[in-house]
């Protein structure tokens, strides 16, 4: 028998995980700290996801051995130190993914750029100078009021360097906004609706704002979510009324955000630049 064997960390605890291949008919046995954690994989299956603790793996058959990936870990927290400290908790986790720590981080730097701090009659928008534009590499397609700017910035997220990039326009204190990034973690098909939200969470969370509305749907036919949210007044924009979607494709997430302020009536341009967003279908 062939056996591929790992060390991972959940909840600041080391775990073994072994997999043991029967070489008469290819069955592969999972077991976590010596016990079955999963039902077998017949030679025929390529993977299984596997609950370790809190955290989710995804166990891949690659060539006559096999990959053990992250899917998902809730954020670990130490419990508060008792009066006698134990050596596990003087220890801090060494190889725990904070993926919550990264879903907030991943869309909290998005700003509200330059949202005006006056009302303008909805006709004003009802002739905004839309102008395609299509992403370098062809990843998506999108409407702005005139040519967007563009940043990318490298951010230092629990530990993980993420590139954000965020394109955005202001049309008379609108703000038309799209935000980009790779995910550094697996997401599987079944867990791209729950992320989207979990990012539309930290959003709102980043900001002080309150979540009016969510609808878990096809983004650009692809899953996500579409929501509104109020944002607080501070010292650079007023307060602001928002309409956003967020789309999971391919690993990589998108965050499309409009924003307006709250005594605006309300117009058209949201609507038309979030649904003028596209993603190329798989």
């Amino acid at each position: 028998m062939s056996t591929a064997n790992w060390t991972v960390e959940v909840d600041g605890v080391d775990r073994s995980v072994s997999v043991i291949t029967d070489p008469e008919n290819g069955k592969a046995s999972v077991r976590v700290d010596g016990r079955m954690a999963a039902r077998p994989l017949s030679a025929e299956e390529q993977e299984r996801e596997v609950a370790i603790g809190r955290a989710r793996y995804m166990l891949r058959r690659a060539g006559d051995g096999f990959d053990l990936d992250l899917i998902d870990a809730p954020l670990y927290i130490p419990p508060p130190p008792a009066n006698r400290v134990t050596r596990e908790q003087q220890m801090p986790p060494k190889r725990s993914f904070p993926i919550f720590k990264i879903v907030f981080g991943i869309f909290g730097t998005l700003m509200l750029l330059g949202v005006g701090g006056y009302a303008r009659r909805a006709w004003a928008y009802m002739n905004v100078p839309w102008s395609a534009y299509k992403a370098p590499e062809g990843e998506f397609l999108i409407d702005f009021p005139g040519e967007p700017v563009t940043e990318s910035e490298d951010h230092n997220v629990a530990g993980t360097i993420i590139t954000m990039t965020q394109l955005y326009q202001n049309y008379r204190g609108h703000l038309y906004s799209i935000q980009y990034t790779k995910l550094p973690f697996i997401v599987t098909e079944n867990r791209e609706a729950p992320l989207a939200q979990q990012l539309m969470e930290a959003y709102a969370s980043k900001h002080n704002g309150t979540i009016l509305t969510r609808d878990p749907a096809w983004v650009a036919k692809h899953n996500g979510v579409k929501f509104t949210a109020k944002i607080p007044k501070t010292d650079d924009n007023p307060e602001s009324l928002v309409k956003g979607a967020i789309a999971i494709r391919k690993g990589h997430a998108y965050a499309v955000i409009f924003a307006r302020p709250a005594n605006d009536p309300i117009g058209t341009d949201g609507d038309h630049f979030l649904n003028s967003f596209q993603l190329p279908e798989d």
